[in-house]
């Protein structure tokens, strides 16, 4: 069997006390003891760019190598460890903003287009099932894709465990979110069932 290495920061785990620790202090075999302790990353909100800066950084102080190569090795090392992994497939935040603000407003878009459709139409009858269908669907639209979309990564706790980090804000945000979409649908029900 090979040397062990760091799925964080790569360094290799040879003695029993390069390895990290879970909660009940016991041997930890996928990271080392600077990046995992006591059942838990020691920088837990650290990203994948941050480490790659502070490995370079290392690997120019310790063995004399250049700048650029030491980037160009942190680069090809670092985003293939487990860590690493849910980052480098995570859009970046600008990108998971304009998907939300691009789903929402095809979302109410189409509603608003079935709607007036219907209504230039001369669909003025008493039935509203083709606006009640368009409205229902919104919450089912908010409730797939958005919290697949606003996704953090998910970073490892410890050996076969993953955690949610920020779960609480981004529950949160899409509460708030729902919320302001069924107060939405709630008021343009209702103003079509005045005007009938």
């Amino acid at each position: 069997m090979g040397t062990a290495i760091c799925q964080s920061c790569g360094m290799p785990m040879v003695k029993d006390n390069d390895f990290g620790t879970d909660k009940d202090g016991n041997r930890q075999n996928e990271f080392c003891h600077y990046c995992f302790q006591a059942g838990g990353f020691t920088n837990p909100n650290l990203t994948l760019e941050e480490q790659i800066n502070k490995q370079a950084h290392m690997a120019m102080s310790r063995q004399a190598i250049s700048e650029k190569d030491a980037y160009a090795q942190a680069k090809k090392v670092l985003p293939n460890l487990r860590r690493w992994q849910t980052e480098k497939q995570e859009p970046n935040p600008k990108q998971k903003k304009f998907v939300v603000i691009a789903l929402t407003l095809a979302i109410i878009f189409g509603v608003a287009v079935s709607i007036i459709n219907k209504k230039t139409k001369g669909g003025g009858s008493s039935d509203s099932s083709d606006e009640w269908a368009a409205f229902s669907m919104i919450p089912i639209w908010v409730a797939v894709f958005i919290p697949a979309i606003l996704a953090k990564n998910k970073k490892i706790k410890k050996e076969g465990e993953v955690a949610d980090v920020k779960n609480t804000l981004k529950k949160k945000h899409l509460l708030t979110l729902v919320i302001a979409l069924l107060v939405l649908i709630m008021a343009v029900y209702v103003s079509i069932y005045l005007d009938n």
